[in-house]
């Protein structure tokens, strides 16, 4: 066979292997800086990127998570191909404005750092759509997210309420909230009407818009320890009845004395979770969840005995 030919026939291969090895250490990559794609650089306690970073124009995936970068050099702003970057466990106290300048970013992790803001200079990162900044300081007058996002994780920050940049993101199909110090929901929530997965546990949240019966692509949906205690049940509204999509439902840790009637109109419903809880019964009317497949009880809750003898009758019907 003509060796040209061959060259020609296997280029495409070699190209591949190359995109889709990893380089593990800086100096090996700017030793090969026009074929560095990926970058793993994580647990190495660096404290600062080089300048020459900036040379690594193909590249598209950085992790360098665990270290404690405080600060980014002027020349990321030239890693014009970057898609995935995860700076995870970092010491950053200002969200790095330099990150604002990367066109093609789709992935950001910026969780457990020190950051209190996110600048509106995130707007211009058009094609990012997961971002997460779990674990942060971050406050909700100062924050700002671009409108694409199909994920969006901020947990365990200072937030006292929704940020109002959230209710723009109406393309959003993931959202946790869980672990902040919000104890109410904008009936803005109706404008995400795209979500598939809502966490808002961990919070002092004492009541529900009506508006989340709205959700008619939820299929996930954690409220746990949240202060739902019982005499303030009727706070779940009764447009909780119109998630016919929802298949797991977390209402663990509540206080819950009595069994929620309206649980019984989630037609899709598989995965329930009553721990934490003071219901010892289980209604009739349960036995109607066709997809029902699993009740979570805990020790002090529904005996498993009783969980064991719903799903026997249940099946045998």
């Amino acid at each position: 066979m003509n060796k040209s030919f061959l060259c020609i026939l296997l280029f495409p291969i070699f190209l591949y292997a190359q995109r889709d090895s990893t380089y593990t250490s800086l100096e090996s990559a700017l030793s090969n800086p026009d074929q560095v794609y990926s970058l793993f650089i994580a647990y190495k306690n660096i404290e600062t990127l080089p300048e020459e970073i900036g040379l690594l124009k193909n590249l598209e995936q950085l992790y360098a998570f665990s270290n404690k970068i405080s600060k980014l050099p002027e020349s990321f702003k030239e890693l014009k191909n970057l898609k995935t970057l995860n700076l995870f466990g970092n010491q950053f106290k200002d969200f790095p404005e330099e990150i604002c300048s990367l066109p093609n970013l789709t992935s950001l992790n910026m969780g457990f750092n020190s950051l209190t803001k996110i600048p509106a200079t995130i707007n211009g990162l058009t094609k990012l759509s997961v971002l997460s900044c779990v674990g942060n300081l971050l406050e909700d007058k100062y924050l700002f997210l671009p409108p694409n996002l199909d994920s969006l994780n901020l947990m365990a920050n200072n937030l006292t309420q929704v940020p109002e940049a959230v209710w723009g993101c109406k393309k959003l199909k993931v959202l946790v909230l869980g672990g902040n110090k919000i104890n109410s929901i904008s009936p803005k929530l109706s404008n995400l009407e795209e979500l598939v997965l809502l966490y808002l546990n961990q919070m002092p949240l004492t009541k529900l818009p009506s508006s989340i019966g709205k959700l008619k692509k939820l299929e996930v949906l954690s409220l746990s320890n949240n202060a739902f205690p019982y005499q303030r049940i009727r706070n779940f509204p009764k447009s909780m009845t119109n998630l016919k999509n929802l298949k797991n439902l977390d209402l663990s840790e509540l206080r819950l004395k009595e069994f929620p009637q309206w649980i019984c109109s989630l037609t899709a419903l598989e995965v329930l979770d009553l721990r934490g809880n003071e219901i010892t019964t289980l209604p009739d009317c349960l036995k109607k969840l066709k997809h029902l497949k699993e009740i979570k009880s805990g020790d002090k809750g529904i005996p498993t005995e009783v969980i064991d003898a719903f799903f026997k009758l249940k099946n045998e019907k």
